[in-house]
C-alpha cells in the first residue's frame, strides 16, 4: 500500500468475484473534490478514468476482463500528480 496525505491506494487487487478485494478503491479519495485517476496499461493506453468518489475500477476494459499484469496509474489531487503501479491478479 501506499499513503498520500489522507489516501490509502492498494499496489494489487484481484477481480475474481470472490468478494475480497474484487475492486481497485482508493480510501480517502472522497475526501478531495478535485480527485481524478488515470489507469493506463504498459503500453500507455488508458484503459480507465475515475473522477467519482464512489466508483471503483473492477478490472475491466470496455467490458472485458483485463489480463493479470502490473498497470500503472496517474492520480491528480490539490494540483499535485501523484504516480505508480498497481498489479491485477485474478
Amino acid at each position: 500500500r501506499v499513503f498520500y496525505d489522507m489516501l490509502t491506494i492498494p499496489n494489487a487487487f484481484s477481480p475474481n468475484g470472490d468478494g475480497v478485494n474484487d475492486e481497485f478503491r482508493i480510501k480517502g479519495f472522497e475526501l478531495y473534490s478535485d480527485a481524478r485517476i488515470t489507469i493506463l496499461d504498459r503500453w500507455g493506453e488508458q484503459i480507465y478514468f475515475n473522477d467519482q468518489p464512489n466508483e471503483a475500477w473492477d478490472g475491466t476494459y470496455e467490458g472485458k476482463n483485463m489480463v493479470e499484469d502490473t498497470y500503472f496509474y496517474i492520480l491528480f489531487i490539490n494540483e499535485k500528480e501523484y504516480t505508480g503501479y498497481i498489479e491485477l491478479r485474478r
